[in-house]
């Protein structure tokens, strides 16, 4: 039987538009790529067969954390970790799977966006951001994986946000379409684990691979009998078919970014980590299509407008 694991990828044009720039399945057979923590249940995917990334490299890459805890608590238990993506000072890209509505009153989920390192336990940047301000698309569906794809507002006193700089940088969304992608070469980024079959801790590292763009059609052949989700487009390692030394990201970096760069050097958003195979190499990599919601991300913008005052979680 074959198992999905959710990853997701965005790319992004170079025209700005108003907070960001633009330019049936078998239910068993899905499942998402957040990592597990201390009996948490979440389970996120890392680069398998990838490079070590540079700092400023993916000055849009974030870890993101996600916490929950009783009431009057000072003490935060870790349920998992995703990848994520800063689209403007103050939103982020995640996937739909990462963001859990809490389980009841008692449970006061947050998601902590760590930024700005190639190390996650250097980050330059931290913030908490509460779960009323991380939205999941409504039309996502976990069994199906559809709409997989989801944001963070952040909004820090007085309306501030992340803070730019050459390590810390809002990545372009791209309006491109699945066949605009097919045959491109794309990069995906993550902190998740770099074992094969799913067995390892996320990585403290950020990595990345190199992976093509295919068409749906070869993607379902491969993944043949399973459906997959409508809204999400396939990559696979070109350079190899040797398990051994294929890429392709992996549990815990679900949320993160894919990217494709232009011949003038402009780098976007094209999708997000949302699913792969259990063991991360053995099937192509599905991700959410950014172009495909690009509206969605402006009406959540609009209706949710940034705040002078201070946020209390």
């Amino acid at each position: 039987m074959k198992v999905l694991l959710v990853f997701i990828a965005i790319l992004g044009v170079q025209k700005s538009v108003n907070g960001f720039s633009p330019i049936r399945s078998e239910q068993s057979k899905l499942d998402t790529g957040l990592r597990v923590i201390n009996g948490g249940n979440t389970d996120t995917t890392r680069i398998i067969n990838g490079q070590l990334a540079a700092d400023r490299q993916f000055p849009f890459q974030l870890f993101v954390l996600i916490r929950s805890n009783a009431p009057l608590s000072l003490i935060f238990n870790v349920l998992g970790s995703c990848g994520g993506s800063i689209i403007h000072t103050n939103w982020a890209l995640t996937a739909a799977h990462c963001i859990e509505p809490p389980s009841g009153p008692t449970d006061i989920r947050t998601y902590q966006l760590l930024a700005g390192s190639v190390n996650r336990g250097n980050a330059r940047q931290s913030i908490t951001v509460p779960s009323r301000h991380a939205f999941r698309h409504n039309g996502y569906n976990r069994d199906t994986l559809e709409n997989d794809i989801g944001l963070f507002k952040v909004n820090l006193p007085l309306g501030f946000g992340f803070t730019f700089s050459d390590y810390i940088a809002p990545i372009e969304l791209s309006n491109m379409t699945e066949a605009e992608l097919v045959g491109k070469l794309l990069v995906v980024s993550g902190f998740g684990t770099t074992t094969n079959d799913r067995s390892g801790p996320a990585s403290n590292q950020l990595y990345y691979t190199s992976l093509t763009a295919i068409s749906k059609q070869d993607c379902l052949t491969a993944w043949r009998p399973t459906i997959l989700p409508s809204t999400s487009f396939c990559v696979e390692d070109k350079t190899s078919t040797n398990l051994a030394t294929k890429k392709a990201s992996c549990a815990g970096d679900s949320g993160g970014p894919i990217t494709y760069t232009f011949e003038n050097g402009t780098k976007v958003q094209v999708g997000l980590v949302s699913f792969g195979s259990s063991l991360c190499n053995q099937y192509p990599d599905g991700y959410t299509l950014i172009s495909l919601f690009l509206g969605w991300i402006l009406e959540i913008q609009a209706a949710n407008p940034i705040s002078l005052l201070p946020i209390i979680i």
